[in-house]
């Protein structure tokens, strides 16, 4: 309940603000497990594609949020869960499992971090052992205009927002991870400059 008030409310605030653009949302399926594998700009990114998809998007978050208290309470009873930045995470990665064989939307950002620089980091390996494991479909999502929110100008004014999904058919069963991440980065790649123009 608390989820969809909050998705309601902050759409109807931001959309108009942000201009936010969505494209190809419709490709995320109605029902069943999906991975939304997106790269990472601000932390408001998972707020625009929670608006954005029509389904629950439970959200791999990096584990020092979950120790800062009103915070912690929030972002767990929307769905989210830690990993700990640095290593393999077991706990994550089988958490990860379980909301998708519940038949739930993961969502992860597969830099592993927020990117400060333009354009798509390196991406960090667990979004290849979640797909393998899972065999759900990927969506990989590029979303562009939420770093810097504000355009620097004399009055600062909004930036525009931006998102782009698309279906991610490459099966991790047959190729090695370095490929895999090497196409999925080139895609995601692709897509952030399509949504400069």
């Amino acid at each position: 309940m608390l989820y969809w008030l909050l998705r309601h409310l902050l759409g109807i605030f931001l959309k108009p603000i942000f201009r936010i653009e969505f494209k190809n949302i419709d490709l995320l399926p109605e029902k069943g497990p999906a991975i939304i594998a997106s790269n990472h700009k601000s932390w408001l990114d998972p707020v625009i594609i929670g608006i954005a998809a029509r389904r629950k998007v439970r959200f791999i978050a990096k584990a020092e949020l979950f120790k800062i208290p009103l915070l912690n309470s929030l972002i767990t009873s929307l769905g989210a869960f830690p990993v700990k930045r640095g290593a393999a995470d077991i706990g994550a990665l089988k958490t990860s499992i379980k909301i998708l064989k519940t038949g739930d939307v993961l969502g992860i950002f597969v830099e592993g971090t927020r990117v400060k620089q333009e354009g798509i980091g390196e991406l960090k390996p667990g979004i290849y052992a979640i797909a393998k494991i899972s065999q759900a479909p990927v969506i990989i999502c590029a979303i562009r205009g939420t770093r810097p929110l504000f355009k620097r100008r004399l009055l600062p004014f909004p930036n525009k927002i931006k998102l782009k999904f698309e279906s991610f058919e490459i099966d991790p069963r047959t190729v090695a991870e370095e490929e895999y991440l090497r196409i999925m980065k080139n895609r995601l790649e692709r897509m952030y400059n399509e949504l400069g123009d």
